[in-house]
């Protein structure tokens, strides 16, 4: 929690000394995208991923009164850069697909704010489903100790092959022996996903855009070629399916070497035109629109806070770190 203390006073304190305008000039030079993750009622378990409904109610008015909010179902490059705007403009999204969206999109639909939601789509497949089974063997990979998943599963490249050519009965009982060496498990995890009857309800809603988190959620940049490429490649033909949109991507962990040259290559090769991270650029008409900046949403309204957030903040705290 002190580290979100620092944060939002770093961005409270460049807003109101006027830092930021002062620094980065024109509003309409530049947008900042946002990411959540999961909400709750009650007080956040996982602060770094957790915002509380009440306070994202707050947020999402703060939002409404004081941005530009771009609506994904129309975004380019040239939609974002081509008017001048008297606002800082923000571009809204959620990662993992979990379940609690659904449960506060009234709080979106309140304000109309339109959203991209990035599925991890094998894991919103059910379990008892050929490529669910898979994606959550894949998921679990990551989740066991790398001294134990490496006599458990050898290389990342064999470990891949082996996996896909298991059947329905060996994939369950692969992922039953992976899950009791489990160590280190990922909050995506243990998160009931949105189910695909749940996906094709929000499908044509006016202010949701489905797009792609990958099949499995795994650091793209730590599995081999043919993996990575089966996560982006089928990823893609599930989010068709439901009739998302493929023009979006964002990088599961999305640091800054969660990803590469080589990845860049396989998502043009499917179409994809944006692809987000999670560190806090600044999305300007240069930018690399396969390497766009996002900043974490906390569970903390503060509108000093907000207006540093919108104005940049956070990439000249990520300059500071060195990320």
């Amino acid at each position: 929690m002190a580290r979100i203390g620092l944060r939002v006073n770093f961005s409270k304190i460049l807003n109101f000394v006027f830092l930021a305008p002062f620094f980065w000039c024109r509003r309409t030079a530049f947008f900042v995208a946002i990411d959540y993750h999961y909400f709750t009622k009650g007080t956040p378990e996982l602060e770094d991923l957790e915002v509380e409904r009440e306070i994202l109610d707050r947020q999402l008015a703060f939002f409404s009164r004081e941005f530009e909010i771009f609506n994904p179902k129309e975004f380019s490059f040239e939609y974002a850069f081509s008017k001048k705007r008297e606002k800082f403009a923000i571009l809204i999204t959620i990662d993992d697909g979990d379940d609690s969206i659904s449960e506060n999109l009234d709080i979106f639909e309140k304000y109309n704010i339109p959203i991209i939601i990035f599925l991890p789509i094998g894991m919103c497949l059910p379990q008892n489903s050929l490529d669910g089974l898979r994606s959550r063997v894949f998921r679990s990979f990551f989740e066991v100790e790398e001294k134990i998943r490496d006599k458990l599963c050898g290389e990342a490249d064999a470990f891949f092959h082996k996996v896909i050519e298991m059947n329905h009965h060996k994939l369950e009982k692969f992922l039953g022996h992976l899950n009791k060496y489990k160590s280190c498990p990922d909050p995506l995890s243990s998160r009931r996903l949105l189910s695909l009857e749940k996906q094709s309800n929000l499908i044509n809603h006016p202010l949701v855009t489905l797009s792609s988190h990958t099949m499995s959620h795994p650091i793209l940049s730590e599995i081999s070629s043919d993996w990575a490429r089966w996560e982006i490649e089928v990823a893609k033909i599930y989010i068709q399916k439901i009739g998302g949109d493929t023009r979006f991507f964002a990088y599961p962990y999305g640091f800054k070497a969660s990803y590469s040259e080589e990845i860049y290559q396989y998502l043009s090769n499917v179409g994809v035109e944006f692809a987000f991270t999670t560190r806090a650029l600044r999305t300007k008409s240069n930018s690399n629109p396969l390497e766009l900046g996002r900043v974490g949403m906390h569970s903390v309204y503060d509108e000093g806070y907000l207006r540093g957030l919108a104005g940049g903040a956070f990439e000249l705290w990520d300059s500071i770190l060195g990320r």
